[in-house]
């Protein structure tokens, strides 16, 4: 049976990955913040593969997502293990991406994988050390940035000021 503690660390743990999840799916780059470790390590398997710091990834995420005028990431089967001022955790994703070609056509990518990630307690509460996501399996097609339209905003949250 679980203790108080470690039910509180669990929630708070959650609450870090889905976190993540928000600020990629608004584009809420300094949320990442509250995510990740200054330090952390981070490894992608889709689309290409990348391995860098927190610090690098950061400007990455946002150039990338440019593309997409909508994005969903859906966790599932999240498990969060802690021992002490550390822990791990594995989740599922499905994750949809909206791209609108320059005629106005919509295109959709829907990428599958993993994570697996290291976590440990900090002075500001829980945050990523290291991450992975292990793609494995895509449908529909990434358009290329220079074929579709830049929303450096979700349509759906663009208020147009």
């Amino acid at each position: 049976m679980l203790t108080a503690k470690e039910i509180s660390d669990q929630i708070e743990i959650s609450q870090v990955l889905n976190r993540y999840f928000r600020a990629i799916d608004t584009k809420d780059w300094d949320l990442l913040d509250e995510v990740f470790t200054s330090d952390a390590r981070l490894h992608y398997t889709t689309p290409g593969e990348i391995e860098t710091t927190y610090a690098t990834m950061k400007p990455i995420f946002a150039t990338f997502t440019d593309s997409f005028a909508f994005m969903q990431h859906s966790p599932s089967q999240m498990v969060i293990e802690v021992d002490g001022d550390t822990a791990v955790s594995g989740n599922n994703l499905r994750a949809i991406h909206v791209q609108e070609t320059h005629e106005g056509e919509q295109n959709t990518w829907v990428v599958y994988g993993t994570y697996s990630d290291a976590l440990i307690r900090t002075p500001e509460g829980w945050r990523i050390s290291e991450r992975s996501f292990l793609g494995s399996h895509t449908e529909g097609e990434l358009l290329p940035q220079e074929r579709v339209k830049s929303f450096p905003v979700p349509r759906h949250l663009d208020t147009g000021s």
